[in-house]
This record gives C-alpha cells, sequence and structure tokens, in this order.
C-alpha cells in the first residue's frame, strides 16, 4: 500500500493525477457516474522496480468490465519484430550501425479523452478517489494507443531519410549505414547522419526521449531482450538476461526435483524459454512436453508433478543457457532455392529422398510394419524423410541458405514449420534436423504437395524413375534410425 501511496503522490504532483476526491465530487467534476478498477502491483520487466496497474479487466457484479467495452482492433500499430531486425542487420552492408532510444514514462505521457476519464477513476484510501489525466497501465487499448505516435516517428524520420527504423511500444532502433567509403584508417566510414539529427527532429515534437536509457550508434545494439553484433551478424542474449534466465531456470528445476509445480510458474517458464528460442531455435522442440503439462492443469491453483519427460528438457535447456556468448547466425539467406528436393515414406518398402535430380533410399527392417510401435508412425516417417534430406544437403556443402523441401505430409510441413511436434518420436527428429540447420545457417522451408505429383513417391516404394541416376553421397545414420533403416 505504501507504493500506491507514494506512486500516486508522485502522479498528481506531476499534474497525471488530480486529487483525493470524495464520491460526489468525482461526479461532479466528471459529469457522470464512473468506474474504479482494482489495482496491482506488478515488477517492470529487467528491473527492480514496480509499477502500478489498472485491471481493467475485472468484471462488475454485472460481467461488464473495462477492457470488455473496448476491441483493441480499433488501436492498431506496428511492431518492429526480432525477425524483422534480424533481416536488416543480415542485409545490412559493411559498416552499418544502429542507436536505440526509448521514450521516457510513454504510457504516462498520452492524455487521455476526457469523455473515457470516469472509467479509469483509481481508489488510493478508502472513499478517496483520484481522476486520471493519461493513459494508465491494464487498458487493452494502450499499446496501441501508445503505439501511434511511436509509428509516426518513424515515419517523420524516414521522410527526412533517417532508418531503417524498427519500434517495440516505447523502444525504438535505428539504423545507418556509410556512404561510399571503405572503413580504413585513410578512409573511415561516414554516415550522414546520428543522434543529434534525431533530436533536432523530433524535440520541435515535444517527444520525451528518456535521456539515460539511450545508445548511441555503434556495432553493437541491444533491442527487443537481444544483443545484436552489426558487424558479426550475430544475435545472442545479453549476458544479464542469460544470467537471469538460468536463474529462474534453475528455480524451477529445483521445484521439480521437489514435487509438485504450479501452472503460473510453468507458464511463466515456458514464456521465457520461448521468448529465447529466437537465439536457440533448436530449442523449440524441448517445449513441447512443457506446453502439453502446462495444458494438462485442471485447476489453476492446484500444483502438479510434471512428467520426467519435462525434467529432461528443462535440464538441456540449463545446459544451454550454462553456455554463455552463445548464439546463432544472421548471415543473410538469401531467396528461397529449390535445388529440386523431393521426400517420401512409404509403410511398407521405405523412405526415398531426390536431391538435384538424384536419389537414394533407405529400406524399413525387419517385417512390413515392425517399425510402428512407441509413438513411430507414418507421421515419424515422413519426418524422417525430411531429416535425411537434411542431412544429404549437410554433405552437398550447403550453407547460409534458404531451401525448399517438397513433400505430401501436411502435419510434417506444420510441425517442423513450427520446430516442434506433440509426438516425442517427431520432436526428436526435429531436434536432430533443428541442430544441423543451425550449424549451417541453412532455413528448410517444406512445401505440401499431392501425393500424385511427389517425385519420391516411387522412390520410397523402391521403385526409383530409371532415368533418374544414384549418385547423391552416402552419410552415417544417427544411431537411433539403425535399428529402423538399412541403406538400399
Amino acid at each position: 500500500m505504501s507504493f500506491i501511496k507514494a506512486y500516486v503522490s508522485e502522479q498528481v504532483s506531476l499534474g497525471r493525477m488530480t486529487g483525493p476526491y470524495m464520491k460526489d465530487q468525482v461526479e461532479t467534476i466528471l459529469g457522470s457516474h464512473f468506474v474504479s478498477s482494482p489495482l496491482a502491483v506488478v515488477p517492470k520487466a529487467g528491473s527492480k522496480k514496480f509499477r502500478l496497474v489498472q485491471n481493467c479487466s475485472y468484471k462488475d457484479e454485472f460481467g461488464v468490465s473495462v477492457n470488455s467495452q473496448i476491441d483493441s482492433d480499433d488501436f492498431p500499430t506496428k511492431w518492429g519484430t526480432a525477425a524483422q531486425v534480424a533481416e536488416i542487420i543480415a542485409d545490412a552492408p559493411r559498416g552499418a550501425q544502429a542507436a536505440c532510444l526509448d521514450i521516457d514514462s510513454a504510457f504516462r505521457n498520452l492524455p487521455i479523452h476526457p469523455p473515457h476519464k470516469a472509467f479509469l477513476v483509481i481508489q488510493c484510501d478508502a472513499g478517496q478517489f483520484y481522476i486520471d489525466h493519461v493513459l494508465p497501465f491494464g487498458v487493452s487499448s494502450g499499446t496501441g494507443v501508445q503505439g501511434e505516435p511511436m509509428d509516426a516517428i518513424v515515419d517523420i524520420l524516414a521522410a527526412h531519410g533517417i532508418g531503417p527504423s524498427r519500434k517495440w511500444v516505447d523502444d525504438l532502433i535505428n539504423f545507418r549505414f556509410p556512404l561510399s567509403c571503405t572503413g580504413t584508417d585513410s578512409d573511415p566510414f561516414r554516415y550522414a547522419y546520428g543522434l543529434t539529427d534525431i533530436f533536432r527532429i523530433t524535440t520541435p515534437l515535444g517527444v520525451p526521449w528518456h535521456q539515460t536509457k539511450l545508445s548511441d550508434y555503434s556495432y553493437h545494439a541491444v533491442y527487443s531482450g537481444f544483443l545484436w553484433d552489426i558487424e558479426r551478424k550475430y544475435v545472442s542474449l545479453p549476458e544479464e538476461k542469460r544470467a537471469k534466465y538460468l536463474s529462474k531456470l534453475e528455480t524451477f528445476l529445483v521445484a521439480l526435483s521437489r514435487g509438485r509445480v504450479s501452472q503460473h510458474d510453468a507458464m511463466s517458464i515456458n514464456g521465457t524459454l520461448s521468448h529465447v528460442t529466437f537465439v536457440y531455435p533448436h530449442g523449440r522442440a524441448f517445449l513441447t512436453n512443457l506446453c502439453t503439462f502446462v495444458a494438462s492443469f485442471k485447476n489453476r491453483f492446484a500444483p502438479r508433478y510434471a512428467p520426467h519427460s519435462v525434467t529432461s528438457d528443462m535440464r538441456w535447456w540449463h545446459t544451454t543457457l550454462s553456455v554463455p556468448d552463445v548464439g546463432r547466425s544472421l548471415t543473410s539467406r538469401g531467396p528461397l532455392q529449390d535445388v529440386g528436393i523431393w521426400v517420401d515414406a512409404s509403410s511398407s518398402w521405405g523412405i526415398g529422398i531426390i536431391v538435384e535430380g538424384q536419389w537414394s533410399a533407405w529400406r524399413w527392417r525387419g517385417e512390413p510394419g515392425s517399425w510402428k510401435s512407441d509413438g513411430r508412425d507414418i507421421g515419424w516417417a515422413e519426418m524422417i524423410a525430411v531429416e535425411l534430406a537434411v542431412r544429404t544437403v549437410e554433405v552437398l556443402g550447403h550453407r547460409d541458405a534458404n531451401v525448399l523441401i517438397r513433400g505430401d505430409n501436411q502435419g510434417v510441413q506444420g510441425a517442423f514449420t513450427r520446430g516442434r511436434s506433440r509426438n516425442f518420436q517427431v520432436n526428436a527428429s526435429i531436434r536432430r534436423a533443428d541442430i544441423i540447420s543451425m550449424s549451417l545457417n541453412i532455413l528448410f522451408t517444406v512445401r505440401y504437395v499431392n501425393t500424385k505429383d511427389n517425385l519420391a513417391d516411387r522412390v520410397s516404394r523402391g521403385d526409383p524413375d530409371p532415368s533418374m541416376s544414384r549418385r547423391l553421397p552416402s552419410f552415417m545414420l544417427p544411431e537411433e534410425l539403425t535399428f529402423f533403416l538399412v541403406d538400399a
């Protein structure tokens, strides 16, 4: 309660709130009845500080809340995702740099439309009400309302030739590329603009940049929770973030070892690890069991024992996050390449692939259908076909590419694109393929084709087209597959 009182006092002194008032005084000032939603105090992300939030989703006795009367789609805004930043860096010329800026008190500097103030009154002490005059945290339209001025700032900077820029809520990352020069001691990189130019343009507009949360142009930038090395074309977690996430994971592992865990804790660690899969994309396949566990709760207030598979996956994440300065390459993969990769699997004979007009095949060991066990089904077989195509591309020497694979199983297409499957056998195949993909900086795009159009169909049945040759290089199957497949 002391934090709420101190916060309200500060906001009143800044002119963002007025009060305290009695109930009838508020009604007289606003000219109507009003709504006062419950308050909550939550920690700020990445900080030891706290934030006051109005629970505008709290429903009254009629089942109505402030947020239920708002359609957030009426407040659109652009989101500068990590994927967009990665694309800019991948295609950026040598010498590219970025600066990061932050709006000071972004929400609390945006005025509320006067008729809407009646929906955002807060109560501090009993019977003591305050009228809020600026955008609070907790209203569902908040990010859209705050995002629109930032969208305008990005557009204004672009109109002045400053960019590209991307923004996420109140954070802005702006890139600059060098003018024609070599970057040597005798011909250092020169640039068309700097931070002073951004301030020159935005200061007359009243943009309240945070003076301590900004970084000048350099070859490194922290944006969207990631550390971007523009010169190396590389993305990783900032060291303080890696240590923080590792500590959080260790706490969750201790809870798992002691017994039951809450849905809240499971959801929280799932959210954290889902975020960092941008740096560790092969980690997506190590979240499936956790997602299934989160969905298994019948009562969010009743803790549950997690299956051993969750603990095993969390240990993999612990090992992964324990290594500092690990990330992934952002070297441009270029446009989608069609090198003629077709894959297929048949239940009765085996697996066939075609790459660059040449084929390879593997037969099932043992009696027909004997491989079907322990979650291994035709979906698993089709995923193994994709994995074997990935391994073939590896031995052919491809890297830094975006490669097309065609197959006739839509379930495999979806699971491979998501990077995970509910079938743990399929998931294991995705994990192996992802590790290869990441090491080669290759994005494999699986595209569905009708079975009758799949060129690998005959190969998977042991009847390849005589016009094609078998000249693809061989490789050693992973041990997990040697029990089921043999080179044909």
